[in-house]
């Protein structure tokens, strides 16, 4: 048979990892220098990919600006192939929106060079998730190129197809034999050769059609000169195979699509030795996560209800805030497998993003209002603007910091009132601080206050979502007559002196939940809506861990620790909550010797667990802070249901996916117990498990990693401690001075999560919006008038889940993105507050497509048919 090989000459560019960004760049010059010249003096020499990625260009053009135009010419010429991913991110770690904006900032930067991108090349991900192929289609790529996370046998093909979760297929180049197979081949020594020639008799055992994928690079690589002699030595020791120096798209041309017949289906998740980086330096996934919601969560819609109400648009500084953010996405960088100066320079580029993103936050609620906020003074501001960023109804607790003179006496009485609504705020904190006053045209002025922090509600944020409520707060000491009159209608208040949510004894108990804290400091927890009764949750515990920032590998004898107590009381007894807090340590084995057992010294992780319970709230709150010494450990809270063979259900990217119960098959190597299977897994906001009857879910704000048992068993990991960047001790590392070890993340740590409790599987349940939610916090702030009219919407469907409210990219219309959590058709409608011109149907990339959608009620209600599993793009124009 003859065989036909294509030649892909590239990079792979991780743009920081065992060294910083700064370094990597001097290596980056070399690379465009050499290509440059390449290029120019071979004209033979048919083209060069740099990854899949633009952001090299990006850093590259920074420092050496002078080449701009001799860059832009090759891309153009297609010589130079970019994109079209703005970075390679990991898939599972980040969200849906941030994945999407990804690539509609590659695209955008592929356009601007002049260049073109039709392949999503995926190659070194360390695991693809079930919705990629419907991403990719709705930018118009056809065609995904994979390596890692999909399952090899002797029968894999080198093509195939991949369908994603809704079904869409996208074309599939699976690179068996790595993204390296014809890397540092040189004909001038024939041991090079080896690898290269070992590569093509596996493709050739692969190839279903005669064609061969051969790559030629690594990471890091730089341009070879010499393809011509690689490939004429390749072709004398292999007669049958004509080799071309070509592009991907040479390749997918040359398979006959409609004979190829192996499929691969949803999610592709991490081999056995990249699990371990769902919970490496989870301090910067924590980051992340809230970097996430609060720029498309609370900065874009804020600032999109500000344009539609006529003020400035910041684009440019919502794309600085994006960038920046995605930029720590990938593959190299938010999974936590780098060293330490790496890992500062991430989490300094997410403190700017998100300090970007919060002020946009406020300018947005400023221009509603009509009023530059300065701070929280009662004495002169004295109306609350509440900002619901979720498309559900919410019942919330609203705590609210307020700063006041310590020349004005203290305020012995609040109440907000809202309409006939009036709740009297309970005084949760006060303390002395010294408030900035910033002036006009001098330095801030220092100003002693009272920070008061203050708690009322619940309050029912409805009918609308993405709308602001102003609530007016009346203080008893300087609004004498006005809080007469909010008593005067003390029947309809909620006073501060209503039952204790908190009974003694370590008991909390609401409307929802009975929850009982044991001197163990694990809980027996009694859900009143479906009845089932729930005991000894919340076991704290560490493992021991041989692996690095990349591996978990639990020691061949199991060596587990768990949480001793030490103390238990009531931490805070309001109307609106009341919590419970636990405190306690964890000791173990200081650390781990050469022969993989534990030392004999011992050290501690100190443990302060907060439980709160909530009036008119559903969910069990946690807040656990750890002030860690403990090294080479897994720490986890470990919830045991009691169900056996329950289901598994999780937030993946625009996706709640059904996982398996994790297997216990385990290899040996160099002393350690390496699992042979995927024994982590990765959640957004949420996994959950249920028998069918009932169940609950664990919430978590920046803590992805989970486990799952066959004896319905859920861990949630909240700090894993490695310094090894690799290998089995720090010195396996070529560079060991380029340390990894903050990696162990020693001193003071604050963890959030939480348990829903519901009736049935989660998704069937009332209180799914809630779960979705959970990482969607409620913004406030005080000012002296109400906000102006606003853009409220509200979605029919707790599973139809916000992704996205932004101005489209064509500055004409405003975007809505939602997916259907579910499997199955739904009709969804969507009520809007402010009246619709117009609605169109997209693709993600906001090209129209689809037609025109019917408005109903005047351009108030907007009904359609969305299809299971499907992110949906609506183009909307509003009057």
């Amino acid at each position: 048979m003859k065989y036909k090989g294509y030649l892909i000459t590239h990079t792979h560019w991780d743009r920081e990892w065992y060294l910083s960004l700064e370094i990597y760049r001097f290596r980056l010059y070399e690379v465009f220098e050499r290509i440059q010249a390449i290029l120019a003096a071979n004209p033979g020499y048919h083209s060069f990919y740099l990854d899949g990625q633009t952001l090299p260009v990006e850093d590259y053009l920074e420092a050496r600006g002078e080449d701009a135009e001799k860059v832009k010419s090759l891309i153009a010429s297609g010589r130079l192939r970019i994109g079209p991913f703005y970075t390679l991110l990991d898939e599972q770690l980040v969200s849906g929106e941030s994945f999407v904006r990804n690539l509609m900032m590659g695209m955008q930067d592929v356009e601007k060079y002049g260049g073109r991108a039709s392949i999503g090349y995926l190659p070194d991900n360390f695991g693809h998730v079930s919705q990629t192929p419907q991403i990719l289609a709705g930018f118009g790529i056809e065609t995904a190129v994979l390596m890692r996370g999909i399952l090899k046998d002797s029968q894999t093909p080198n093509e195939g197809y991949w369908r994603g979760a809704d079904g869409t297929r996208v074309k599939a180049l699976l690179l068996n034999s790595g993204y390296s197979s014809f890397c540092r081949a040189d004909p001038a020594d024939p041991a090079t050769f080896s690898r290269a020639f070992h590569s093509v008799r596996e493709l050739k055992s692969r190839a279903r059609f005669g064609a061969l994928l051969f790559m030629h690079g690594v990471d890091h690589s730089l341009p070879q000169p010499d393809i011509a002699g690689v490939i004429a030595a390749t072709e004398k020791k292999f007669p049958d195979v004509e080799i071309i120096h070509t592009d991907f798209e040479s390749f997918v041309e040359a398979i006959p699509w409609d004979e190829v017949d192996y499929e691969i289906v949803g999610e592709q998740i991490r081999t056995p030795l990249l699990d371990g980086t769902f919970s490496s330096r989870m301090g910067l996934k924590r980051l992340n996560r809230q970097c996430e919601s609060e720029l498309s969560g609370c900065a874009e819609p804020l600032s999109t209800i500000a344009w539609l109400n006529g003020s400035a648009y910041p684009d440019r500084d919502l794309n600085r805030a994006w960038r920046l953010l995605v930029q720590a996405h990938p593959h190299d960088s938010i999974t936590g497998c780098h060293t330490d100066v790496v890992a500062d320079d991430i989490h300094n580029r997410l403190r700017r993003s998100l300090e970007i993103s919060s002020y946009l936050s406020g300018q947005g609620l400023d221009a509603l209002v009509g009023e530059r906020y300065h701070y929280q003074d009662p004495a002169e501001s004295r109306t609350i603007t509440i900002f619901n960023p979720s498309p559900h109804e919410r019942l919330e607790v609203i705590r609210l910091v307020l700063f006041t003179p310590l020349t004005t006496d203290l305020i012995r009485k609040i109440v907000v009132r809202c309409g006939t609504e009036v709740y009297e705020a309970a005084l949760v904190e006060m303390e002395e601080v010294s408030w900035p006053r910033l002036s006009e045209y001098g330095i801030p002025e220092k100003i002693p206050h009272k920070r008061l922090t203050v708690e009322f509600g619940p309050v029912r944020l409805d009918p609308f979502a993405l709308n602001l409520l102003s609530y007016e707060l009346i203080t008893g000491d300087n609004h004498a007559n006005q809080f007469l009159d909010a008593v005067a209608v003390e029947n309809q208040m909620k006073p501060a002196g209503s039952p204790s949510l908190y009974s003694g004894a370590g008991r909390l108990e609401n409307d929802f939940l009975c929850v009982e804290v044991g001197a163990d400091g694990m809980l027996d927890v009694t859900d009143k809506t479906s009845g089932r009764r729930y005991h000894r949750l919340h076991r704290i515990e560490a493992e021991m861990d041989s692996g690095n920032l990349y591996a978990f590998a639990p020691l061949l004898k199991r060596s587990r620790y768990y949480f001793t107590p030490l103390s238990m009381g009531l931490e805070e007894d309001l109307p609106t909550s009341a919590s419970v807090r636990v405190s306690g340590f964890i000791e173990a084995p200081a650390g781990i010797d050469d022969d993989m057992r534990p030392l004999a010294e011992k050290a501690r992780c100190g443990v302060d667990v907060f439980i709160t319970l909530k009036k008119g709230d559903p969910i069990l709150y946690f807040h656990t802070v750890l002030d860690n010494q403990l090294q080479r450990v897994c720490l986890r809270a470990v919830f045991d249901s009691g169900m056996e063979n329950a289901g598994n259900h999780v937030h993946t990217p625009f996706d709640v996916v059904e996982r398996a119960p994790l297997s216990d098959s385990y290899r040996y190597v160099d002393k350690r117990r390496i699992p042979n299977d995927v024994n982590r897994y990765c959640a957004q906001s949420f996994t959950s498990i249920s028998d069918g009857d009932a169940g609950f879910a664990v919430l978590n704000r920046g803590m992805p990693e989970y486990t799952f048992h066959r004896n319905g068993a859920l861990t949630l990991t909240l700090l894993r401690a490695s310094n090894l960047l690799w290998g089995t001790s720090p010195l396996d590392c070529p560079l060991h001075e380029y340390s990894a070890e903050n990696g162990n993340e020693p001193g003071r740590w604050e963890r959030e999560y939480g348990l829903l409790f519901h009736r049935g599987f989660l998704l069937d349940s009332e209180f799914a919006g809630r779960a979705f939610d959970y990482n969607l916090p409620i913004y406030n702030r005080l000012y002296s008038q109400p906000a102006v009219s606003c853009c409220g919407m509200s979605f029919n469907s707790e599973t139809l889940v916000l992704s996205a409210f932004k101005r489209s990219e064509a500055a004409d219309g405003v975007i809505l993105r939602f997916f259907n959590a579910l499997d199955t058709v739904r009709p969804a409608g969507i009520r809007f507050e402010r009246k619709l011109l117009r609605a169109l149907r997209c693709r993600l990339d906001e090209t129209p497509h689809g037609g025109e959608l019917p408005l109903k009620e005047t351009g108030h209600l907007l009904e359609m048919t969305v299809k299971p599993k499907e992110i949906v793009t609506l183009k909307l124009f509003f009057a």
